[in-house]
């Protein structure tokens, strides 16, 4: 079983059309390395939070720490994804080309949007995430390192042929992280397993866009307002969710 499953993953990073790689590539050279927002990071935050591990009460509680901590732990995975910030997008390209490890990524906000589109597909399936602590942060950071190994394997696959199997080396960012944030200490073997679950989720299609990924900022900025507006008025979605597994535990 664990070797099926194994299989599928590994295929689900090279399930992709040339003409998704290169629509793929033509969104990161239009956003040219531009860091989000911190009021998109905020309005983000919100979303995730509303999706997220907290109870109804809690949503509209601008005075507690749920909404700082969310923003911190999102712009750590950001920045400690980074490439300098001297470093052009053709640069940024380059390097990912060559690299045999999808870290750091070309673009931390092209990376978060898709693993924000992935999120809501898991949303849209299962209900709310969960409401164990801190579930949501645990639950990003897979999402955006499975991103960022689908994006790796598309834009190798403009250069590079045969494509190498999509790698990734996340240690110094699970050192950062645990460090810095709240997350509690993650080791290669957990995240893996939170890798595979994630992917099983979203039954192993990880295609970027309602239709293709031109539509992916349109898409992200629609759903974003309609995440942002329930959080605002304290709208919880509900108590469903998945069940404790290694991804939401």
């Amino acid at each position: 079983m664990v070797e099926t499953n194994k299989t599928l993953a590994a295929k689900a990073y090279k399930d992709y059309s040339n003409r998704h790689a290169m629509l793929l590539l033509h969104i990161i050279q239009a956003r040219q390395l531009e860091p989000l927002s911190e009021e998109t990071v905020e309005r983000i935050a919100k979303g995730i939070i509303y999706c997220g591990d907290y109870f109804p009460e809690d949503i509209p509680d601008h005075n507690n720490q749920t909404l700082p901590k969310t923003m911190a732990f999102m712009q750590s995975v950001m920045d400690a994804t980074s490439l300098s910030p001297r470093t052009t997008v053709n640069e940024a390209i380059q390097r990912s080309c060559q690299s045999d490890s999808s870290l750091p990524v070309i673009c931390p906000a092209t990376t978060t949007i898709c693993a924000l589109y992935y999120l809501h597909r898991f949303k849209t399936k299962f209900g709310i995430f969960t409401q164990a602590s801190c579930v949501s942060h645990r639950l990003f950071l897979v999402a955006y390192l499975v991103a960022a190994k689908f994006i790796h394997a598309n834009i190798q696959s403009l250069v590079m042929d045969p494509i190498p199997p999509a790698q990734l080396d996340a240690s110094s960012l699970l050192s950062h992280l645990s460090s810095n944030t709240c997350l509690e200490p993650i080791d290669a073997t957990q995240l893996s397993s939170m890798e595979d679950e994630f992917l099983h989720f979203l039954d192993y299609q990880l295609l970027i866009g309602p239709s293709n990924p031109l539509q992916l900022w349109s898409w992200f900025y629609t759903v974003l307002d309609d995440y942002y507006q329930h959080y605002q008025s304290g709208n919880y979605e509900g108590t469903r969710n998945v069940g404790k597994t290694a991804t939401a535990s």
